[in-house]
């Protein structure tokens, strides 16, 4: 993405009927549990969009800050994902956040931004793109270990046969021809330890990582 290429009209387009389908109510629980489950207390938002997860976070006692940008997002700093270390100290959150974010890059910027997140996370960063493909889903609700988990089954089929995202606005999807999620993995694995894998319970076409930032590597 271009410095200077700024998306606009953010805030009506995140607030329309279709944008918030039930697969996206899905997709925000599913942000919120796995943020939650890291134990953070502080937490740096990339890319906060509707508002929604910063919200339940606060409403839950923690405190969040936001980045973007994009002001339209009104977000509490407005700064570039690859340039995290010039507007936050060092270590300066236990938790970094970046849903559906890093797609909106190129892949060497993507490789950037996760460099500016380990140098600002304490711990952990929690991260999802979408992952491009076809799905086969078979969901079972007569019984459930855990409430926020559901038992899903199903199998994502990348699409192997595009090369191109559906959507105009990313830059790459893991699951496409030229980019497998294995190549997304690697990125991730510079700098983190991936302590967790797993798509969208519903849709299975976005895929989540909680990951630790590697200590053997300064921040």
């Amino acid at each position: 993405m271009d410095d200077e290429r700024k998306p606009g009209g953010v805030t009506a387009h995140y607030t329309t009927p279709g944008y918030l389908d039930r697969s996206r109510w899905l997709g925000f629980h599913q942000q919120f549990t796995l943020l939650r489950d890291t134990g953070a207390r502080e937490i740096l938002e990339i890319g906060p969009g509707t508002g929604v997860v910063s919200a339940a976070l606060r409403a839950c006692g923690l405190r969040v800050v936001t980045v973007d940008i994009d002001p339209g997002t009104r977000p509490d700093v407005v700064a570039d994902v690859r340039r995290l270390a010039g507007a936050f100290p060092a270590a300066s959150f236990d938790a970094v956040a970046a849903f559906e974010v890093l797609e909106h890059l190129a892949f060497d910027d993507a490789a950037l931004a996760l460099e500016q997140m380990a140098a600002v996370t304490r711990s952990h960063a929690v991260v999802s793109v979408p992952y491009s493909g076809m799905t086969w889903h078979l969901a079972v609700r007569m019984f459930t270990l855990n409430k926020d988990h559901p038992l899903n089954l199903g199998l994502r089929l990348p699409a192997f046969w595009r090369r191109r995202p559906m959507c105009d606005e990313h830059q790459w999807e893991p699951g496409l021809r030229d980019r497998p999620l294995a190549d997304f993995r690697r990125l991730l694995a510079r700098r983190f330890e991936i302590e967790r894998e797993e798509l969208l319970s519903d849709t299975l076409s976005q895929v989540f990582f909680v990951l630790q930032r590697r200590q053997d590597r300064p921040a």
